[in-house]
Formats: C-alpha cells, sequence, structure tokens
C-alpha cells in the first residue's frame, strides 16, 4: 500500500518493453510537483534509457525536501543513478545495486570509422557525466567511479556500503522480487537474476533490441496503451493526468 509522500518507481526506466511496468521522467516530475516535505522513493528497477534515469535523477535531487530512497529489489543501470539522488540510500537484505557504462550496439549511418569515434565521443560524455554523480555520492573521483562503470560492478547492501553507493542496509526487510527485465544482457549478473530473466519466456527480443531501448532508440514495434508503472503519492490526480506516452 502506497504511504504519503511516497514514489513507488518499478519498472523499467522511461519506456516499456516487455509490456512490464515502466516509469518516465515526465511521471516522476509531476508526482514531486505535487509533493512537499521529506519523500520515500521506492526503487526496483533492472534499467532503462540513459537520458531517462538523468532527468529523473536530477528532478530527484532538485527536490526542496528530504529524499530516503530505498532498494526494494535491483537498481540496475539507468536505476543505479536514480538511487544516487537520495540524502539516504537502503539496500534491503538480498537486493542488488549494478554501475556499469553505456552503450550503444550499433552507429548512426553506415558505420564508417567517423561513424564509430562519433558515437565513441558520445558515449564518452555520457559516461563522465554518469561518473561524476557516482563520484559525488561514494566521495570518490571521477577515475574511480570510471573503474566501476567499466568492471560493471553488482553490489549486495553490504558491498554497496562500503564503496560508499549506499548509506543504510536493513536485514531485516527482505528484497522484493526483482522487476521484469532481461538481465542476461549483463555479464556480470547474478545468478538469482538471470534466473529471473527467464520469467521472460518467449517474449525476450534479443540482446541488441534490448540494448537499443536503454540507448534510447525507438522501439520496433506499435505502441500500444500499456498498465503504467506504479508512480505514487497523495496526489494521484496529478499522475494520472499524464499520460504514458509523454516521453
Amino acid at each position: 500500500m502506497t504511504k504519503p509522500n511516497e514514489l513507488i518507481l518499478y519498472g523499467t526506466v522511461g519506456d516499456y518493453w516487455w509490456d512490464e511496468e515502466y516509469f518516465t521522467s515526465a511521471q516522476v516530475i509531476a508526482a514531486l510537483d505535487q509533493m512537499s516535505g521529506p519523500i520515500t522513493v521506492r526503487l526496483n528497477s533492472g534499467g532503462g534509457i540513459a537520458h531517462e534515469g538523468l532527468a529523473i535523477y536530477s528532478a530527484l535531487s532538485a527536490y526542496p525536501g528530504e529524499v530516503h530512497v530505498i532498494i526494494d529489489g535491483v537498481a540496475a543501470s539507468a536505476a543505479s543513478l536514480i538511487a544516487m539522488a537520495g540524502d539516504q540510500i537502503t539496500m534491503r537484505l538480498g537486493s542488488y545495486m549494478m554501475i556499469h557504462d553505456p552503450a550503444q550496439p550499433f552507429t548512426e549511418g553506415r558505420g564508417t570509422e567517423q561513424d564509430h569515434l562519433r558515437l565513441a565521443k558520445a558515449l564518452g560524455v555520457t559516461a563522465g557525466a554518469y561518473a561524476d554523480i557516482y563520484a559525488k555520492t561514494s566521495g570518490t573521483g571521477r577515475d574511480e567511479a570510471r573503474a566501476v562503470m567499466k568492471d560493471e560492478t553488482f553490489m549486495d547492501g553490504p558491498t554497496a556500503i562500503a564503496l560508499g553507493f549506499a548509506t543504510d542496509y536493513d536485514p531485516e526487510a527482505i528484497a522484493a522480487t526483482a522487476a521484469v527485465f532481461d538481465y542476461r544482457i549483463y555479464r556480470n549478473a547474478p545468478p538469482a537474476l538471470r534466473a529471473a530473466s527467464e520469467r521472460l519466456g518467449q517474449n525476450a527480443p534479443g540482446k541488441e533490441a534490448v540494448m537499443a531501448m536503454m540507448a534510447g532508440s525507438p522501439r520496433r514495434k506499435p505502441k500500444e496503451e500499456k498498465t503504467m508503472a506504479k508512480v505514487a503519492s497523495l496526489a494521484t490526480a496529478a499522475v494520472d493526468a499524464v499520460e504514458p506516452d509523454d516521453t
């Protein structure tokens, strides 16, 4: 049950891919506009669109009240960046956080040398922006944050605290079932998350398609109206007014 001043961000960041729950920056901003005072953000996401994650992080960071982020299940990729907006970041028992480099499986144009160099430069800019945020939260330098990103680092609660990416660990609260996502695209995904990917069955679109989605490329199927993620607040009317296609 949703509590006052609580945002529940479950599903893919920025758009849906497997008919799963999702949440967008537009939804989050609309909810925050109706809130005041301390808020709790409950996060359970395998990742999603990089620039949507950055927009949500920025919105939460600009919120004037205290922000407590709780990792209910998993906060991977773009979702881990969202978690960095918390003044307090709590990991539940059995939850995971994952930090990695942004990626793009293809180039624009014909894929010439210049196309690849242009893409590499753009990825470097995105990686640097993410690294600055991770470094700010963890109290390390950009180079240290980049090393964690390049290693595709999965962390449980105690590890996240030790590395500075979380502030608290709650061993009494059991993690929720990981949000629907194809965690098999992550080379270091733990067995529990790989097993969770099997829930997708025949719906998994494949690594290239998922990576394209995470890079912000449009889906190659007509978009239909789907159930929005649980973005909850006291001002439910304001949230309901945001259409799922407002991304």
